[in-house]
């Protein structure tokens, strides 16, 4: 799984490249929709060690808010 600093990069990078609204919607949809990348960060925290899940879920709610304010 990526870091929370290269998916916030890479994210920022493809919404920079993005020319028009549809093209925003989709980079949204790619990380923050049902089926984004921050939706499998979520999945994911129920395998993690108990100790480690309320570090995950606070790293995936800071880049859903980092991308929707991008």
């Amino acid at each position: 799984m990526q870091s929370y600093e290269q998916t916030l990069a890479e994210a920022r990078a493809q919404i920079d490249e993005a020319r028009d609204l549809d093209a925003l919607a989709d980079v949204e949809r790619a990380y923050v929709g049902k089926k984004g990348r921050v939706a499998d960060m979520l999945a994911s925290i129920p395998q993690l060690p108990a100790e480690q899940r309320p570090a995950m879920g606070k790293q995936a709610n800071l880049l859903k808010k980092a991308i929707l304010e991008a």
